[in-house]
């Protein structure tokens, strides 16, 4: 019998079912008709009383936090410095209560990765992010097929399916990341998925990314699977030379950035059918370019680039609205790149930060991808495969300063599961 939906009740049952919570909130908004705009504001609502009543057991003593291991400081720290600096930018930021409120679920969010770092398996993180992802895209099919007026969406993007989020780009991208995080499973060393129960999720992915008509994540997921085999065959000559491959991750990373720079100047720019020039074909991107330039504008127009307009400074103020750029009265609520956002908030210094932070952890995930050790190694390509998906991802979308954002989350848990590696190695599921 397959224990794809099979849960052991432990000590930490409350604690699982809670994260369990948090992730089918976290995942996207869902449909007006689901929860009404009004009280919209639920989703977050409901992650942070999660939170602080995780948080509120570590105080009162119901959860132990372990100490620290300093096997990995230096990536802990500068990873903690990157988050000090977010905090830090509110000096210059345009403070109202909206971003002091999204400043404090930012604090918050990342204080529950790091407490449940100390308590739970990366392993068993994804396994329960699985089956609440799962469980999602069965819930959103349900509604295309007995709800549609509600599952399919209506009016500019009539006929693509949405399943019970609020717009068929949020179901396309859980979508993806469901299968992303199946692959990641399977890859990684983690039999919770047969490779025959693997394939047939990846084309059932693939054919609601279609019907979705949610173009970014069909892609995402189509190469992916190269990526994975890429990295198969080539992560053991890769971790052999860590000098080259510090400086060869870094250099990836600067040229994705560069990549979205480049964009602001090919194409059709200051309109909704932008696109860029990708191997000889025109790649639509729906307004981003146009988003793009405008940001890089902002930055050199207001010469804010060494700190940036500092944490959620710049989107939802007045200097944020479209209208001059072709793409009507559209008020933006990030760049759609978030290598680009951390340089609009954070300016210079924080976009650097951020390439060191990944930089490190992407050769710590290549040096325990290549470990003896089973688990070592198991979890060192779950590392390894969910930073290469979150830089991608990047490109088009932006996660990395989100407050109760999935992936945003699950990459702080992952920063912070190494400062309790040889807790969490040695702590049964």
């Amino acid at each position: 019998m397959s224990n794809l939906f099979v849960f052991r009740f432990d000590r930490l049952m409350a604690v699982k079912i809670a994260l369990c919570v948090l992730f089918f909130f976290s995942t996207g908004n869902f449909a007006e008709q689901i929860i009404p705009e009004s009280i919209s504001y639920i989703h977050q609502l409901v992650v942070l009383t999660i939170a602080w009543a995780i948080i509120g057991m570590v105080c009162f003593g119901f959860l132990k936090l372990p100490a620290m291991s300093l096997q990995h400081g230096p990536i802990i720290i500068l990873y903690v410095g990157f988050i000090g600096l977010v905090m830090l930018s509110l000096f210059w930021s345009n403070l109202d209560g909206g971003v002091l409120a999204r400043a404090f679920a930012f604090m918050t969010t990342t204080t529950l990765a790091y407490i449940l770092a100390s308590q739970i398996k990366v392993q068993t993180y994804f396994r329960l992010l699985f089956k609440v992802q799962l469980l999602l895209l069965v819930i959103s099919l349900l509604f295309v097929l007995l709800l549609p007026g509600i599952g399919i969406d209506s009016g500019a993007h009539e006929g693509a399916w949405r399943g019970i989020f609020s717009q068929k780009n949020s179901f396309g991208r859980a979508v993806a990341f469901l299968g992303l995080l199946g692959m990641l499973l399977y890859f990684s060393g983690e039999r919770l998925l047969s490779f025959n129960k693997l394939l047939v999720l990846y084309i059932v992915c693939c054919f609601v990314l279609l019907a979705s008509d949610s173009k970014t994540s069909l892609i995402m997921l189509s190469i992916f699977p190269f990526i994975l085999l890429g990295l198969k065959f080539g992560e053991r000559f890769l971790s052999s030379r860590p000098a080259g491959l510090m400086l060869l991750s870094f250099i990836v990373l600067l040229m994705l950035y560069l990549f979205n720079t480049d964009a602001v100047y090919l194409g059709n720019v200051s309109s909704a059918n932008d696109y860029i020039y990708l191997f000889g074909f025109e790649v639509p991107l729906t307004g981003r370019a146009t988003l793009w330039s405008y940001v890089h504008h902002s930055i050199y127009s207001y010469e804010k680039y060494w700190f940036g307009f500092g944490y959620d400074g710049f989107w939802g103020h007045d200097f944020a609205v479209m209208y001059r750029w072709g793409l009507g009265e559209f008020e933006a609520n990030d760049s759609h790149n978030g290598f680009l956002d951390t340089f609009l908030q954070l300016g210079i210094f924080g976009l650097i930060t951020l390439y060191l932070c990944l930089s490190l952890f992407f050769l710590k995930a290549l040096f325990l991808a290549t470990r003896q050790r089973a688990e070592e190694r198991s979890y060192g390509r779950m590392l390894l495969i969910f930073l290469i998906f979150m830089c991608l991802f990047n490109l088009t979308e932006s996660t990395f300063l989100k407050s109760t954002n999935i992936m945003q989350f699950t990459l702080s848990f992952l920063f912070f599961s190494l400062a309790f590696r040889q807790k969490t190695t040695a702590t049964s599921d």
